[in-house]
């Protein structure tokens, strides 16, 4: 007799909404971060299906070379970005491959610059007639290691081909991307890198009062090269000292993830010709994906 239909129906209003504020708050999302996936564009999908829209993936660089779907993975980043509503959070960090594209763009163009009666097209620098130029030896060494050695010749014909529009995108993404970024996830202060931080102390010590990172346009060429080619390990321990819980990197390749609790660093990258790590920053879970890429070898690439 006492029932209140009033009062029932405010206290069904108020469960509803303490429901969904717990389900947002179970949903909103974790922190994923890949490394050197080196064009395996089969493998980067089946690791966008494991993501939903409210997850934020870390790439730590080195997406082209080896395998030809280098710029297509590239792309469909940038299209991602530009659906944020639809896809997780993308955060797209460089690798020292992507640092050999800039600087063999960046050899070409100074050098036409410097000789506008024998300027270097793209297709030139793809049939080797580099070789045949006046430029120097030191710069013809870089783009031959690169093509010839490091997996390039998989990825510059795919460049060529682009379309202008595409090309300008793709250096957009660069030069916006991060060299090094540090990041607080769940109370835990990290620093994102390709290789090895820096062991500039000034550097290191900036990044953790600002929380800024620093992009490859504002880093001194030794600088770039440190953190993107490094195999070494002072710049963890430095970073460490500056009160940076950990370091999550790729570009040195192990069979599984490798963890150094001692000088504070992760190895993501394990060998993209056999399996890709995805690795969950929130709990420390891993997810190893095998090699996908025989499935769309056979494939025409468009």
């Amino acid at each position: 007799e006492q029932f209140d239909d009033n009062l029932f129906k405010l206290k069904l209003q108020v469960e509803t909404i303490e429901k969904e504020e717990t389900e947002n708050k179970e949903n909103t999302g974790k922190h994923y971060a890949i490394s050197d996936l080196h064009g395996h564009y089969g493998t980067y999908t089946e690791i966008m299906k494991r993501l939903t829209s409210k997850d934020h993936l870390y790439i730590l660089g080195d997406v082209i070379d080896r395998k030809p779907y280098g710029i297509k993975i590239l792309l469909d980043i940038i299209r991602r970005q530009q659906q944020p509503e639809r896809n997780p959070q993308i955060t797209f960090l460089l690798g020292n491959h992507e640092m050999q594209l800039i600087k063999t763009l960046t050899i070409r163009k100074e050098y036409s610059r410097a000789h506008p009666e024998n300027s270097l097209s793209l297709e030139d620098i793809h049939n080797g007639r580099y070789a045949m130029s006046e430029m120097s030896e030191h710069d013809k060494h870089y783009i031959d290691t690169w093509l010839n050695s490091n997996g390039g010749d998989q990825t510059y014909p795919y460049f060529i081909n682009a379309s202008d529009e595409e090309k300008k995108q793709i250096l957009e993404l660069f030069d916006k991307a991060y060299v090094i970024l540090p990041q607080t996830i769940n109370g835990q202060d990290y620093l994102l890198v390709h290789a090895e931080p820096t062991t500039n102390i000034e550097i290191l010590k900036e990044m953790k009062q600002t929380g800024k990172g620093y992009r490859y346009s504002e880093l001194s060429n030794s600088e770039r090269k440190h953190m993107l080619e490094s195999r070494g390990v002072e710049g963890y321990r430095e970073a460490r000292n500056v009160g940076f819980d950990t370091t999550i990197c790729g570009h040195t390749p192990w069979s599984e993830i490798y963890i150094n609790e001692t000088r504070g660093f992760i190895r993501i990258d394990t060998g993209a010709s056999n399996r890709i790590a995805l690795y969950c920053i929130d709990d420390g879970s891993v997810q190893y994906i095998p090699n996908k890429e025989n499935e769309i070898d056979n494939l025409q690439y468009k």
